[in-house]
């Protein structure tokens, strides 16, 4: 009997250590900046998933979308084109501290145009975030997210069991580093709906749809942004690793899928070919945990795969990426090698796989199906 116990406590603490270290959060700042841009028209800003949420956001906020600051942020999206991971790698170095929204002191200006995102100037920036302080302060900013407090906890409780059930410990395996390392926190939107970020070092931010009830809903469509978004905490440093390599084939690639890369607020052959790989872990990811993947309309992280050809002249083997546009992925396992993933000398399994298409639309068990976008 008391082996028995010994062996369940075992368990219990295992548990705990993969998974406990995983919260989510709903954190003021960005629930502040989200709603500041969808007052603002930015069409990534304007699809809540909580319909609740959103005729609050309206009844309470409505009468401040003609105000001047809201008015600059409107400029910024239309003339300066600031919006989508713009607002969120910001508000990711922001603070709300004694009623004042201003810079963390970690960071400066200079640094975040130069080093976070280009899109913004130093006077855009500091403007920004003097015209955010005031919106906070005259909408009442504070008392809004107050009052919503158990909205907030419902997701956050709801994403946290959602978070228990995953082998997070795949990234260790995987990239030989672990996932707790890489990625701080993990951050909810009941704004963003299908938008989805990666924060740097701050972390990810993920949208979230309601329930029949009206409650947020964190469920297995959840996790395919968030593993996505994950990934990037890794993919990032190895595409900057191998770049030198690959950037005179992906800069040839690039043009070909620019527009439609443009019209979801991607653009180039850098963001190309990180979100190429990124989505190919995270199929590889999927593919072990043998979950089948979701539908969507639109580029997410399944509707873009990005192939290694290891067959093209004139190009080096790992240079040559071609582009499949598919909804439903299968994968078939070809061999198997041992070789190193990221920066870590840890060997891994690496999998050659093939990517079949199969339809648009995969719908699950109760009929319903999901959209979103990842960044």
């Amino acid at each position: 009997m008391k082996k028995s116990f010994f062996l369940l406590f075992v368990l219990i603490m295992t548990s705990s250590i993969c998974f406990g270290q995983f919260r989510s959060k709903v954190e003021e700042r960005f629930e502040l900046t989200s709603i500041a841009f969808m007052l603002a028209g930015a069409p990534e800003y304007n699809q809540c998933g909580i319909r609740s949420y959103e005729r609050d956001i309206r009844d309470w906020f409505g009468k401040y979308e003609t105000d001047k600051s809201i008015e600059f942020m409107r400029k910024l999206n239309r003339e300066h084109a600031i919006g989508h991971n713009a607002i969120s790698s910001v508000a990711a170095r922001l603070q709300i501290k004694d009623g004042i929204v201003a810079l963390h002191p970690d960071y400066t200006l200079a640094y975040i145009c130069k080093e976070v995102d280009t899109r913004w100037t130093e006077p855009l920036l500091a403007e920004y975030i003097a015209m955010l302080n005031r919106f906070y302060k005259k909408s009442r900013f504070a008392a809004f997210y107050s009052d919503h407090g158990e909205l907030y906890r419902v997701a956050q409780e709801r994403m946290d069991s959602l978070l228990g059930t995953e082998a997070t410990d795949w990234f260790e395996r995987f990239y030989g580093e672990a996932l707790t390392e890489k990625v701080p926190n993990t951050y909810i939107s009941l704004v963003n709906g299908s938008s989805n970020y990666s924060l740097g070092k701050g972390g990810v931010l993920i949208g979230l749809y309601d329930d029949e009830s009206g409650l947020p809903n964190p469920n297995s469509y959840t996790l395919a942004p968030l593993l996505h978004e994950w990934g990037h905490h890794f993919t990032a440093p190895i595409i900057r690793k191998y770049w030198p390599q690959m950037e005179k084939a992906a800069e040839r690639i690039a043009p070909r899928v620019e527009p439609a890369m443009n019209r979801i607020g991607y653009s180039g052959a850098w963001t190309m070919t990180v979100e190429w790989l990124n989505n190919l872990f995270a199929n590889m990811y999927f593919k072990g945990r043998c979950t089948c993947i979701w539908g969507s309309s639109g580029w997410t992280g399944a509707t873009i795969s990005w192939i290694i050809s290891m067959r093209t002249a004139n190009v080096t083997p790992i240079s040559r990426i071609s582009c499949l546009r598919s909804w439903h992925f299968s994968t078939t396992s070809r061999s198997s090698s041992t070789s190193y993933i990221g920066t870590s000398k840890r060997p891994i399994r690496s999998l050659r796989t093939s990517i079949r298409l199969r339809g648009r639309t995969l719908r699950d068990s109760t009929g319903s199906r999901s959209r979103f976008r990842t960044g």
